[in-house]
């Protein structure tokens, strides 16, 4: 449950909120994974920016009473924030120099606090008028603790570098990202996207461990679109182990003018089964659609009935689901009337 108000005036936002959740399926297990912060209630005044023309500079504090699970933690809690919004400096022509930060503090009842500093220095660097390089380097420090898990605030410094190509007909990019503290290197990950025409689209991700220095992952995949006939074929190898991972399938084809016949598909060579696997056949009925669908990975048939006028909206009937009508609240939404 949710109930908040909000007033503006000018650069101000006052907003009033309550909120609270409770499931009690969630309470069966014995240390559930969930999350969730109740509110009873919160106050927050938001300023977006103090009418400095030099400096874009806004503030936001929150005082509530706030109750997390599944840390059962209960208590009050001030928040307080200084931010400084995004700035651009050109040095060149070809260069841009972005930054931002952030002050923030926070109080709680039980006398413990928490401050932390935030900021991030971007470089974009124009080599050629289609490739292009890119770094940001962010730094966060912390003073102190939260006794809450939803706003514990963690150190951070990183590095993130990409290098990009753009043309009418090609696309690629380099970026991985070197953190600080672990000092270890993320994935660095190759993407190309190369489109001959309006119909064909071929690209290929790598991923390249650079701690261990391995290839761990390639993905050739071709796509073709026209019309009503669509095909998409992709393939995950592994070449340190050279084993095929994964191969995915999907194709649309048409059957006259008004019949449509559909397969997606995922299969999985180390298991030798399929994870996914659903053929459809789809009867266009104008401003209607029936769609008849099986699903040989479930073992499932599915019937389903649209008005396009709705298309969020359909009547469905499966085998193992059973029968599926309007969701109440989108179509009293929709008519406006309340429920």
């Amino acid at each position: 449950y949710r109930a908040e108000t909000t007033y503006r005036q000018d650069r101000h936002t006052l907003t009033l909120a309550a909120q609270q959740q409770y499931n009690p399926d969630l309470l069966e297990g014995e240390t559930p994974a969930w999350r969730t912060v109740q509110r009873l209630p919160e106050f927050k005044w938001v300023v977006s920016n103090w009418g400095l023309n030099s400096l874009p500079l806004g503030t936001e504090v929150i005082l509530g009473h706030y109750g997390e699970r599944p840390s059962t933690v209960t208590m009050n809690r001030a928040f307080g924030q200084l931010t400084l919004g995004r700035r651009s400096w050109r040095p060149a022509e070809r260069t841009t120099v972005d930054y931002q930060g952030l002050l923030g503090g926070a109080l709680y009842g039980d006398g413990q606090r928490q401050a932390w500093t935030f900021a991030r220095l971007g470089l974009n660097q124009r080599l050629t008028d289609r490739l292009q390089f890119s770094s940001t380097y962010s730094r966060r420090d912390v003073w102190g603790h939260s006794p809450f898990r939803f706003d514990a605030q963690r150190p951070q410094e990183d590095l993130g570098l990409r290098l990009s190509y753009s043309a009418p007909a090609l696309r690629a990019s380099l970026n991985t990202n070197y953190n600080f503290l672990t000092e270890r290197f993320s994935v660095l990950t190759l993407s190309t996207s190369w489109r001959p025409n309006s119909a064909w689209n071929l690209s290929l991700s790598a991923a390249f461990d650079l701690n261990s220095m391995e290839l761990t992952r390639v993905v050739p995949m071709v796509e073709y679109k026209k019309d009503q006939f669509d095909l998409r074929l992709a393939v995950r190898y592994h070449p340190t182990d050279q084993v095929l991972e994964r191969l995915d399938a999907r194709f649309t084809l048409p059957v006259g003018t008004t019949w449509l016949v559909s397969y997606d598909s995922i299969y999985e060579p180390l298991k030798q089964a399929f994870s996914k696997g659903s053929v459809s056949i789809t009867k266009d009925l104008h401003c209607r659609e029936l769609r008849l669908s099986y699903d040989h990975v479930g073992k499932s048939v599915a019937l389903q009935y649209t008005i396009k006028a709705f298309p969020t909206l359909p009547i469905g009937w499966d085998s193992q689901g059973g029968l599926s009508l309007f969701d109440l609240e989108d179509v009293a939404d929709l008519v406006g009337v309340e429920e």
